[in-house]
């Protein structure tokens, strides 16, 4: 599985060098995200949306206008909380006991996207649409410290809109929002984990 995540990596640079002579614009980000399990058949848990963190590096690549394409590589630290009650027989009888607990996934993503940027000179505003695949470093129950059961590979749709804010000729702040909606199962046991996380994504092109 980590062919897949090195060959996105070997698109990136391949990507960057036959579009050479195209203008390729580089950036820097950093953010927060909420991830979540969107289709989980985990029966008892009831899950709900974490806040971490996201920095990372991307690249422009421009097409022919307005059209470019985006990519680079990201790391993810995403937190999924979990809520579940268990029931305790005691002298006392039965006892309801309610538990809370979160799972850390670390992963290395490369997105993939079209970028359709609309005309207006003071503050451009764009749309994303796309595909991202991420690698999984690690991942941590906080109960127990459990640090397998995932597959090390998710992949899916990534979508999102933003705007640059010109602060100099060459340089631009960029504000934006992108979701990364999973399409792959990523637990590797019986039951099925499909992640979805929103960024909020501070940035700056040069």
């Amino acid at each position: 599985m980590k062919v897949f995540f090195i060959a996105g990596l070997f698109v990136i640079f391949s990507v960057s060098t036959v579009f050479a002579q195209k203008e390729l614009t580089f950036s820097a980000h950093v953010g927060t995200n909420y991830s979540n399990f969107v289709d989980s058949d985990f029966f008892g848990f009831d899950y709900k949306y974490g806040v971490s963190y996201t920095v990372g590096a991307g690249l422009e690549i421009g097409l022919n206008e307005p059209w470019s394409l985006v990519t680079g590589l990201l790391y993810d630290r995403k937190v999924v909380n979990l809520e579940y009650t268990i029931f305790i027989q005691s002298e006392m009888g039965n006892e309801v006991v309610d538990f809370s607990d979160s799972f850390t996934f670390n992963y290395l993503v490369v997105p993939a996207m079209g970028r359709y940027t609309f005309e207006n000179e003071k503050t451009p505003l764009f749309i994303n649409a796309g595909l991202y695949t991420g690698y999984l470093a690690k991942t941590t129950l906080s109960f127990d410290g459990t640090t397998s059961g995932y597959n090390s590979i998710d992949g899916g749709i990534a979508l999102g809109a933003g705007m640059h804010i010109p602060l100099s000729e060459e340089i631009n702040l960029i504000l934006e929002i992108r979701d990364y909606f999973g399409l792959t199962d990523i637990n590797s046991g019986p039951n099925t984990d499909n992640l979805n996380s929103v960024q909020l994504l501070l940035g700056i092109s040069f």
